[in-house]
């Protein structure tokens, strides 16, 4: 009976070293993105696009794709998910602490600075030898702050004043050409829309807002007929 527990010892210890080879494995022969990530950098984005499809049809569960499909991506709030998932399903991957920082920065730009201090605190206790640990440190927003969102109520009209009180931001993107389609998409339709860029721990983030007005009221309107036209989920803020 001793034999036969020892070989069944011996054999689940087998079988754990095989799965921390193969996880090993997994993560370190993972598909190199960072020639694709340059790429991206010098504005070389629909080329970009083009080789991440090529590349999912053989390696559809490879954290460096998941990662690089998120810096493609459009939507901010989409992005958000897609490193999310990264995170969540591949903490150990080579992308995983990139994604949480930028997780951090999505929500310190949109003035989320608990949820945003949340995902800095997860990264100094999951990652200690990031290198991002430093550049989000640079914009530590005041623990004061909490998370609020502009609660408002009914009425239409766009208004253009400088003077006015709110906006709608519509989006926020590290990709200054995102940015600027959506902005375009706005001006079809004659909405007044202005990027301003807003550095988030040593990245910039171009968001995008539409209009001004006077009231909350005013913007609230818009933004459910935005919400809805646009397909987007913008939200009403404060001029500043």
């Amino acid at each position: 009976m001793k034999n036969k527990g020892k070989a069944k010892l011996k054999l689940l210890f087998q079988i754990q070293i095989i799965l921390c080879l193969n996880i090993f494995s997994l993560y370190s022969q993972d598909i190199n993105i960072i020639p694709q990530l340059k790429k991206i950098e010098a504005g070389k984005i629909e080329e970009v696009k083009s080789q991440l499809k090529i590349l999912k049809t053989k390696n559809k569960n490879s954290p460096n794709l998941i990662f690089l499909d998120a810096v493609l991506t459009e939507t901010g709030e989409v992005a958000l998910k897609k490193y999310t998932d990264l995170y969540l399903k591949y903490p150990q991957s080579q992308f995983a602490d990139a994604a949480v920082f930028r997780i951090f920065s999505y929500y310190y730009a949109l003035g989320y600075y608990k949820r945003a201090n949340e995902y800095l605190t997860k990264l100094k206790k999951e990652y200690p030898k990031s290198h991002y640990i430093k550049i989000a440190e640079r914009n530590i927003p005041p623990s004061k702050y909490l998370d609020k969102r502009v609660i408002v109520k009914n009425k239409t009209e766009l208004s253009n004043s400088d003077n006015r009180n709110f906006t709608i931001q519509a989006g926020a993107f590290l990709n200054y050409n995102y940015a600027l389609r959506l902005k375009k998409r706005f001006e079809r339709t004659n909405l007044k829309t202005r990027i301003s860029k807003k550095e988030i721990a040593g990245s910039i983030l171009n968001v995008v807002t539409v209009g001004k007005f006077e009231t909350e009221n005013e913007a609230r309107t818009v933004l459910q007929k935005i919400n809805r036209d646009f397909k987007i989920n913008g939200r009403v803020v404060r001029n500043k």
